[in-house]
């Protein structure tokens, strides 16, 4: 298409597969058990801490995998629409060349 655009479709969905794979990645490692017990890090307050920050950084990770997730569903739903926007123009191509030419008769003469 000189004067469009063009979508390529495979790199659409090879991204929504990674997007998902990657989520699915993050979601099999909980965070939950990073911190481990105080007696580990030898003073309380740095466990505290530390856990403090694990509570905040699986919260954001909750966040992103939400936000990967819509994301998946709307390059899903670009794609579908996408494929079928051309299903649609290839049937009203055939159905154009399906039919008589009305103007076959007057080139006949």
């Amino acid at each position: 298409m000189p004067d469009g655009f063009q979508v390529d479709l495979t790199a659409l969905d090879q991204t929504g597969q990674a997007i998902s794979q990657t989520i699915e990645d993050m979601g099999s490692k909980p965070l939950g058990d990073i911190d481990g017990p105080s007696g580990d890090y030898g003073h309380a307050g740095v466990h505290a801490s530390f856990k403090h920050f694990c509570d905040r950084w699986e919260k954001a990770l909750n966040t992103l995998i939400d936000d990967g997730d819509t994301l998946v569903q709307a390059l899903n739903a670009s794609m579908d629409s996408y494929v079928e926007a051309d299903h649609a123009a290839v049937q009203s191509m055939r159905s154009v060349g399906a039919g008589s030419d009305p103007a076959q008769d007057a080139a006949d003469g």
